[in-house]
């Protein structure tokens, strides 16, 4: 489909059909502008239905009770895209999340790249406090609420031991993770966590495992193996298939940039 957040959904509007979920007319909710910027990268976005359809029959998955007829969201779901670097993992987690459909069903709309904070502070590859706390603090803007219960203050004295400052960071960490767990509580988030290099720095985010409203935690990477849990969800990004690296070459070499008909 050509690159727009309208085109985009008609796409998981297809997948989203497929899987036989009715969605109610609703106000949809606001996404973080990090996510709609994604689609203003490139000129075009292949829709990748084969991929596209069981992620969305995933997330929005039918889990009704046959006696009451009511649907019981899952309390907490991972769903992992893997594949190498500018394959499309961040575009399709990004469909998804500005879908009509989750802005409609979720009450807040989440997004952090980490691999962008990696690079902000120097290259390192995991999530220390610091970078945690800022994580945490865009996450408050992101669900509206205070982020004053996540700034940065010391936690241990210039002369204490290495250990003692490992674990005064790991506790403060834990601290902040409840926090937040706290604030989202009762509220249904979508939570896309972008470019993630290790299960550690997951386990941080998973805010659902603290959580008794539903909690979706779409992760993109391209090093993880399969996430460490019965309900996680796993995708491995293929490449375009031979049809859609010709429906792509075509449309990029065409100078009124349209999509090639069925004959061309």
């Amino acid at each position: 489909s050509q690159n727009s957040p309208h085109l985009a959904e008609s796409s998981v509007e297809a997948a989203h059909d497929a899987s036989n979920v009715n969605v109610t007319t609703a106000i949809a909710t606001p996404v973080p502008p990090e996510l709609v910027s994604i689609y203003g990268i490139s000129q075009v976005v292949i829709s990748r239905e084969e991929i596209l359809c069981p992620l969305v029959n995933f997330i929005f998955r039918d889990q009704s009770d046959e006696n009451k007829g009511a649907l019981i969201w899952p309390l907490n779901s991972v769903v992992t895209v893997r594949g190498m670097a500018g394959i499309g993992k961040t575009t399709l987690a990004a469909t998804v999340a500005t879908s009509v459909q989750a802005r409609q069903i979720y009450d807040k709309v989440c997004y952090i790249n980490l691999g962008d904070q990696f690079v902000a502070t120097g290259g390192v590859n995991n999530v220390h406090y610091s970078i945690y706390m800022s994580c945490l603090r865009k996450l408050c803007h992101q669900i509206g609420a205070s982020s004053d219960l996540f700034e940065e203050k010391a936690i241990f004295l210039p002369h204490s031991k290495r250990i003692e400052k490992s674990t005064r960071a790991i506790q403060a960490i834990e601290e902040a993770k409840a926090r937040m767990a706290m604030l989202m509580d009762g509220l249904r988030v979508l939570f896309v966590l972008d470019d993630v290099w290790s299960h550690e720095d997951v386990d941080l985010f998973n805010f659902g495992d603290l959580m008794n409203s539903p909690f979706t935690l779409i992760i993109t990477t391209r090093t993880l193996d399969m996430y460490p849990s019965p309900g996680a969800f796993w995708i491995d990004m293929p490449f375009l298939t031979p049809r859609d690296s010709l429906k792509l070459f075509l449309i990029e070499s065409d100078d009124d940039n349209l999509p090639p008909s069925d004959e061309k």
